[in-house]
């Protein structure tokens, strides 16, 4: 079981009831209307993984583990300084790793823009086909500033290792 970020209705919401469960994997999973991100950008993926032959590489993600973050979880997810952990482009955050745990192996990124009332999540890339595969029609994701600072701030209570 990993721990949920949840983008509904333009609501950006940490789901508590995982967090037992994220401790112990200390995997990182965003939900985009109750579905999980790995699960729509696979979507977005499948045509050009098919197109290579290796259509099991489309959504071959896992959440993040807090472990790798150059800083804290809500600096991580503002796009904070570190926030590429060094697999691309430098403005970018990685929002997903690999699903063999590894981040730099095959992350999904994207550019996070913070404004007084608003997060967007725009220009999504898998630097590793990058200029190959087009996540055009996918996004920018928008979130609602204070639900999304609220729940940052939730994963990182609830990440603690004396959280209930």
């Amino acid at each position: 079981m990993v721990s949920s970020l949840v983008h509904a209705a333009d609501a950006f919401i940490w789901e508590p009831a995982a967090a037992k469960e994220a401790r112990e994997s200390g995997e990182l999973r965003v939900l985009v209307d109750d579905r999980d991100l790995v699960e729509l950008v696979g979507e977005v993926e499948l045509p050009y993984a098919s197109a290579e032959g290796h259509p099991r590489i489309a959504g071959a993600y896992a959440g993040v583990h807090p472990r790798q973050l150059s800083g804290s979880i809500s600096e991580h997810f503002r796009g904070g300084s570190g926030s590429d952990l060094a697999c691309g482009p430098s403005d970018k955050t990685v929002l997903l790793a690999c699903e063999c745990g590894e981040a730099g192996c095959w992350p999904l990124m994207a550019r996070i823009e913070l404004a007084p009332g608003e997060v967007v999540w725009s220009d999504f890339e898998q630097p590793h086909r990058s200029g190959k595969w087009s996540y055009e029609d996918f996004g920018p994701l928008v979130f609602e500033r204070g639900q999304y600072e609220a729940a940052l701030t939730d994963v990182e209570a609830a990440m603690r290792p004396n959280a209930k």
